[in-house]
């Protein structure tokens, strides 16, 4: 399964508080939690997550969890969901079991790996923007409400938000990559017409090409010089359905030395020739 694929299914939505958790507990379905105060840890599969304001704690199902709130406590906002929409079905609260009693074949459903986004296949912990924070609280203000279409709405709104966590996970320096990508994104989308390699990039932003290169990968799940071919071509798309440039102006603007490498590449990646653009 990819990233793409996924069809989460909110199950169960709360605001969760001072709730200590010492001995474990193993969740049947996956757990996504926000916190929204205090500070503390939560132990998962061994592993101990410190946790502070802010801070999003995400993990599969079978996991082994225990929570533990510093004096102040932790409150949560917390979601119990599925990667796909087979058990909707069983739209019921499904409690943790104890881990003397967990089987697999008490899961809600079987555990596929997200192939392009492993963070999602296990457990993480990352600082979350208020953007992350807000949704989870839309998320929970809808499954609270029960109103028209509110299951489908929390669906839509969670899958955004596994989307940004996979973002964010795939960074090993997390906010300075981030950052770094969006400022060569921008620039790339500015200066399409001129050179655009690891190297000019490099240069421009004062880093080494490896870096550059990296970083774009893992940001946009590309090489840096598939990312770029792939603007230069939706580039010339607009330019070629919204204008009436000529075809060897367009090549130029986006970046292409000359129209016949701008029409075979563009064949390739579209299966069509520039003119069957034009209205």
């Amino acid at each position: 399964m990819r990233l793409s694929d996924i069809q989460p299914f909110v199950r169960y939505s709360r605001v969760q508080s001072n709730i200590p958790l010492w001995d474990g507990a193993v969740g049947l379905d996956n757990r996504i939690f926000v916190c929204t105060s205090g500070s503390g840890a939560i132990t998962i599969d061994g592993v101990r997550y410190q946790v502070v304001r802010g801070s999003v704690i995400g993990w599969r199902a079978g996991m082994v969890y225990s929570y533990h709130p510093d004096k102040e406590g932790m409150t949560f906002i917390g979601c119990n969901y599925d990667f796909t929409q087979r058990a909707r079905h069983n739209h019921l609260p499904v409690p943790p079991c104890k881990p003397a009693d967990f089987t697999k074949g008490r899961l809600i459903e079987e555990c596929e790996e997200i192939e392009d986004a492993p963070s999602l296949s296990t457990a993480f912990c990352i600082m979350a923007g208020g953007d992350i924070v807000e949704k989870m609280r839309l998320i929970n203000l809808e499954y609270s409400r029960g109103m028209l279409f509110s299951r489908e709405r929390c669906d839509s709104l969670l899958k955004d938000l596994l989307v940004q966590c996979a973002r964010l996970n795939q960074t090993a320096d997390g906010d300075a990559q981030s950052k770094l990508a969006e400022r060569v994104i921008s620039y790339v989308g500015a200066h399409l017409n001129e050179t655009l390699t690891n190297v000019t990039l490099a240069e421009k932003f004062s880093y080494h090409p490896n870096y550059i290169s990296r970083v774009m990968r893992e940001l946009t799940g590309m090489s840096l010089h598939s990312y770029v071919l792939e603007r230069r071509i939706s580039k010339a798309i607009e330019l070629l359905e919204s204008t009436r440039m000529s075809v060897t102006e367009i090549a130029a603007q986006t970046g292409f030395g000359d129209v016949s490498h701008f029409s075979k590449l563009f064949r390739k990646k579209t299966g069509k020739c520039p003119s069957d653009f034009r209205t």
